[in-house]
């Protein structure tokens, strides 16, 4: 038989589209690509744009605005303060900021200064935190005065003086107001912690921490409860991480070990605790090599939340107001030197970049979403300052981050960058194998997210519509081009598509636009080849979406089926493939996406039951956008050997394993 491509029959088509307009969930660890590394765009030359001025990350799409030019309009540099206080006011029109040695400032989201440092006059030291009531007022301390600043009447003014204290502070620099607006730490005199109560103004009592070991900090959790951090980590009292009540009574330890950490409420309303798990001698699965966990405070029960690398310098920012279900993560490379400024990068840095280094990761409380947002592009300049030290604002709609871009313009340089979150996001893979993998130019592709249509809505011709239900999906290469993609099938939380022609290799960014105008958005790596074959029960494994042509001695032809669907069972369960006669030959016609770009035919390798067997085929299905199909020869040979594991790879690249059953 010579090779050539055989058309789908009719049945065979209509379980193609029913397998392919299937609904599945997608698995969290392809959100977004969480396991791929993905290299920046022009790391080494990219320049951030002026102040008010936003960019899309090359490789992620997210929108990144610039607040700061700090040697510009402070002759300093700019910061904000860390990952675990909120620097946005209560509805995030506001952001305060740090100046270097000269306090604070306020700016908008658009970067414009509101308050300078010189209309503000607090010492660095002076930890301000935003009302969660009032988004014109935030606290901080002067000696032993608890203050607030008015933004409105741009006045200062005396909350409680704690004439107890010849000083106080805020729970040691890490710790916020706590999620209903009421309780703050004070800590006085370096010694006695306690809670302040804002409604009554009221002081707790106190806990002397005296001559019990030094800690890291003190902070409110989401139920008004106190965790601590004490330095020293190990099983006994004033180790690892604790729990007090707001009385200041022990309860409990959480955490036998300390780390960078932050409070949040999980998306079933437990307090609980996210802390990098870096330091834990017996981490919970999935974070045997570093990572964040997320521990139940209720009963100090640990789960890992993400995975990450020994090598990444972590930081967690959960701030959550009870509605915010979302963890951002920051990572940076300080071990093989990925973050290293340009004149100290190795020339093989690309070879050296791992999965998740130097990015902002948003992670749902649950694990089941994880949102690659961007690279930071900060490096390794000074002693501390340039971490990103991401931090997410209360309602999870934005986060800022710090960045020197590479440039040491001033000692521990950095400015400061918005991040707009609103954005929904979304996760594309294969509608074959729903692989965490690049995808093919020409592909059928599934997207899920949310909200991604009213209805469900399937294309009912050729050529493929590029609006469905008033859903819209367009793909924004890595040459800047943008291309609408053709639509075979809408719902809530999916939508399939083609790749489309003409896609440039490289990364890129997937946006889908509702009828509501709601944009959700993923980035996505494109490569040329991706092999992934269809199932016939969409889950990317088990029996493939394929035919039998059986060729009689005469050269007579007969399609056969290799499945069918069985009523009791409620699934497709396989028909065993006769090899049949000894005149008689065999192939199997595979149904699959992302392999027509394939080098040549020699690059298409199959092999059956650990038999190999010749490809005359793999290419393109010319009856179906975006179907490839592969025809393979069955050695005879396998006669007699039930379920057996069809193996294929393309360029290289292998396929999802499929399994067929020879009689």
């Amino acid at each position: 038989m010579k090779p050539r491509n055989l058309s789908l029959t009719p049945k065979a088509a209509l379980l193609f589209l029913v397998v392919a307009f299937t609904l599945i969930p997608v698995p969290a660890s392809a959100q977004s690509g969480a396991g791929i590394t993905r290299l920046p765009t022009d790391y080494i030359g990219f320049n951030p744009p002026s102040v008010g001025a936003s960019y899309n990350d090359p490789v992620y799409g997210s929108l990144i605005t610039r607040l700061t030019d700090g040697p510009a309009q402070f002759k300093d540099t700019a910061h904000h303060e860390y990952a675990t206080m909120s620097p946005f006011n209560k509805d995030n029109s506001r952001i305060l900021l740090l100046i270097g040695e000269g306090g604070y400032c306020v700016v908008n989201r658009q970067g414009q200064v509101v308050i300078p440092p010189a209309g503000i006059e607090l010492k660095s030291t002076a930890e301000p935190r935003w009302s969660t009531i009032n988004p014109d007022v935030f606290y901080f301390h002067d000696s032993n005065q608890l203050k607030q600043y008015n933004l409105a009447t741009r006045q200062k003014s005396v909350i409680n003086t704690f004439s107890q204290y010849s000083k106080i502070n805020f729970g040691g620099g890490e710790s916020d107001i706590s999620e209903s607006g009421d309780r703050i730490i004070v800590i006085g005199d370096g010694r006695y912690v306690a809670v302040y109560r804002f409604n009554g103004n009221l002081l707790g009592p106190a806990f002397d921490v005296k001559g019990l070991g030094s800690f890291d900090y003190f902070d409110m959790t989401s139920n008004n409860n106190v965790v601590v951090r004490w330095d020293k980590d190990g099983a006994s009292r004033y180790q690892g991480i604790e729990l007090f009540d707001g009385n200041m009574n022990f309860i409990r330890q959480v955490t036998t070990f300390g780390g960078h950490a932050d409070r949040g409420r999980d998306v079933n309303g437990d307090e609980v605790l996210l802390v990098v798990a870096s330091n834990d001698r017996q981490p919970p699965a999935g974070c045997e090599t570093n990572g964040v966990e997320k521990v139940r405070l209720a009963d100090g029960r640990r789960t890992c939340l993400i995975g990450l690398d020994w090598n990444a310098e972590i930081h967690v920012s959960a701030n959550t107001d009870g509605r915010n279900p979302w963890v951002l993560i920051s990572t940076t490379d300080t071990a093989r030197g990925t973050a290293n400024p340009p004149a100290t990068l190795a020339a093989n840095w690309q070879q050296l970049w791992g999965p998740r280094y130097n990015e902002l990761i948003l992670v749902k409380m649950d694990g089941s979403v994880q949102r690659r947002l961007a690279h930071h592009r900060s490096r390794v300049i000074g002693d501390y300052w340039y971490e990103p030290r991401a931090a997410i604002s209360r309602d999870g709609r934005y986060a800022i981050f710090d960045s020197n871009f590479g440039f040491g313009l001033l000692p521990d340089y950095t400015d400061v960058y918005l991040l707009d979150l609103n954005d929904k996001p979304l996760a594309n893979v294969s509608a074959a194998d729903y692989k965490d993998a690049p995808l093919a130019v020409e592909a059928i592709t599934a997207a899920f997210g949310e909200d991604l249509a009213s209805a469900v809505m399937v294309a009912t011709g050729f050529p493929l519509p590029t609006t469905l239900a008033g859903v819209s999906v367009k793909v924004r290469d890595s040459t800047g081009t943008e291309r609408s993609a053709p639509l075979f099938f809408v719902s809530p939380a999916q939508v399939n598509y083609q790749m489309p022609p003409g896609t440039a290799i490289g990364p890129a960014t997937v946006s889908i636009s509702n009828q509501a105008g709601v944009t959700s958005v993923g980035s996505i790596q494109v490569v040329a080849v991706h092999p992934s074959l269809f199932a016939v029960d969409a889950s990317g494994m088990g029996l493939p979406v394929a035919t039998l042509l059986r060729v009689f001695a005469d050269g007579s032809q007969r399609y056969e089926p290799i499945a069918r669907f069985d009523p009791a069972q409620n699934k497709y369960v396989s028909i065993s493939i006769d090899l049949g006669a000894g005149g008689e030959q065999i192939f199997l016609v595979l149904y699959g996406t992302g392999i027509r770009f394939r080098n040549s035919l020699s690059t298409v390798e199959a092999s059956i039951g650990g038999v190999s067997a010749h490809v005359l085929y793999a290419g393109a299905q010319s009856d179906f956008t975006g179907l490839d199909q592969v025809n393979i020869a069955l050695p005879r040979s396998l006669a007699g050997r039930g379920a057996i594991d069809v193996r294929l790879s393309a360029n290289g690249q292998a396929a999802n394993l499929v399994q067929v059953v020879i009689k």
